[in-house]
């Protein structure tokens, strides 16, 4: 459907047209080689305030809007600090609210939990990308330092850190938010701003759910201690993390090597596989592949004020097989699925249900051995 076109006279939905475009520009790898950098540096210079380790010694610290950046960032799906997400209402199902969570801190535990080479390889992975896309070096290896220890500040916290804390939630509504969090008033501000790009208007009644709420104040409080630099230089990178994937091959190969040491694979997918994954717009694949964050981040804030489908199921689908191990909580949740077949039968012997159900669970048991 998507790598052929349409036949003569066929007028097809608009979904499908720009879905195909989308599978087009993505899958025209001599198209992205032509296009280069040049749009992806084009937009973090206009829009998100630049990138100091490419600019060196050039960056004006005095441009630094740490709120309009963050803002930016969450339009692109791009939750760096905290995740702000649409979700059924714990106390009343037929309604949505707001959550809060902190996720920088779950991000950089999952490296630090795997130990001291996905560590170096995190950090080659940022000084490779800087050095491929300028010809300033003079502040790389400043800046990565700077970076190492911000995130090795942000780990022993999260370490530190009681369970209980990670398990913790406080409700409160958007209009009581900086009182009841004991947050900076800015990130109420933040919050209604972000809903207003799709096209949500917050009120001071409107629930949020706060989880974590000390871990949401303490990571706050660590990263107003930082530089400027440092944190502009920290957001852009972690939104580049993913963007490189959508760049010429050889930033794609520099990704790889990362990944290679994250979770083993040695090769990316084949390119008809990545492209088959994404629906959009025109012929140009960067632009295309922004346009389509932008819109996952516009349906999960207008999602706020639409009903509940209760034949919806969230976070996991209950056809998945596999164990999901929550780090923060050092829990595993166990999908509907395994209570079916072959997993599990109310006929089958004990040792067959037990064994179905222990080996998902030892599967998930080695990983975080590893």
């Amino acid at each position: 459907l998507l790598s052929s076109s349409p036949p003569n006279g066929t007028i097809e939905p608009k979904a499908i047209t720009n879905a195909r475009r989308l599978y087009t520009s993505c899958i025209n790898e001599s198209a992205i080689e032509a296009e280069g950098v040049d749009v992806i540096l084009s937009f973090i210079n206009t829009e998100l305030g630049g990138w100091p380790v490419l600019q060196g010694s050039t960056w004006n610290e005095s441009t630094f809007d740490f709120a309009h950046l963050m803002l930016k960032l969450s339009q692109y799906n791009n939750f760096i600090i905290h995740t702000v997400n649409t979700v059924i209402d714990e106390k009343n199902s037929s309604v949505r609210s707001i959550q809060i969570s902190s996720n920088l801190g779950f991000q950089i535990l999952i490296y630090y939990a795997k130990g001291i080479e996905v560590i170096k390889a995190n950090w080659q992975f940022f000084n490779d990308l800087a050095l491929a896309l300028t010809n300033d070096t003079s502040k790389i290896n400043d800046d990565t330092l700077a970076l190492i220890e911000f995130e090795r500040e942000i780990a022993e916290y999260c370490v530190k850190e009681h369970k209980i804390s990670f398990n913790n939630t406080i409700r409160t509504t958007v209009g009581n938010l900086s009182r009841t969090v004991n947050i900076s008033s800015d990130f109420t501000t933040y919050l209604r701003r972000l809903y207003l790009f799709g096209n949500v208007s917050l009120i001071d009644t409107d629930i949020i759910t706060v989880v974590a709420p000390k871990v949401v104040r303490d990571i706050s409080s660590i990263i107003d201690r930082q530089s400027p630099r440092t944190v502009q230089n920290y957001m852009i990178w972690r939104f580049m993390v993913n963007r490189a994937w959508n760049m010429p091959k050889r930033f794609r190969d520099i990704a790889q090597q990362f990944n290679y040491v994250l979770q083993g694979t040695s090769t990316e997918r084949p390119r008809t596989v990545i492209c088959a994954s994404y629906y959009n717009f025109n012929s140009s694949f960067m632009p295309n592949a922004l346009s389509l964050i932008q819109l996952h981040s516009k349906k999960n804030l207008r999602a706020l004020r639409e009903p509940v489908d209760r034949k919806e199921w969230i976070d996991i689908p209950p056809t998945q097989i596999n164990a999901i191990h929550k780090l923060t909580l050092n829990e595993i949740t166990f999908p509907a699925a395994i209570l079916q077949t072959p997993m599990f039968d109310k006929d089958a012997p004990k040792y067959l249900n037990y064994g179905g159900k222990n080996g998902c669970s030892s599967k998930k048991e080695t990983e975080k051995l590893y």
